[in-house]
């Protein structure tokens, strides 16, 4: 079972993240996986595994250097340019490919 455990929403995108953790036994892939907010802005996951009782810290900014979404050890960077997560308040999502709800926790 994965969950939303943090969310740091203030600051720019490169200082605003959020962070899973997978609770369960087994890795779980994280493909086509889409965070969201009450506004819909969205992050869709690309391929990236999180292992069992580790914690995966999505970042909205790009990685230095980067000009498109990577993973970098316990670092997934979305590579969006601009702020996403509302700084007065949010909540945040995580929805698996099936459109299902599977995580939720406000800011």
């Amino acid at each position: 079972m994965v969950r939303i455990v943090k969310v740091q929403s203030k600051g720019g995108a490169r200082s605003e993240s959020v962070t899973v953790k997978n609770f369960g036994r087994k890795s779980v892939n994280l493909r086509r996986f889409v965070l969201r907010d009450a506004d819909d802005h969205a992050i869709r996951l690309q391929t990236t595994t999180i292992k069992s009782k580790r914690s995966l810290r999505i970042v909205t900014g790009c990685r230095k250097g980067t000009k498109k979404a990577v993973r970098r050890g316990a670092r997934y960077y979305a590579c969006r340019s601009k702020q996403f997560w509302d700084d007065a308040g949010d909540v945040v999502e995580l929805v698996n490919p099936k459109g299902a709800l599977v995580s939720k926790k406000k800011t």
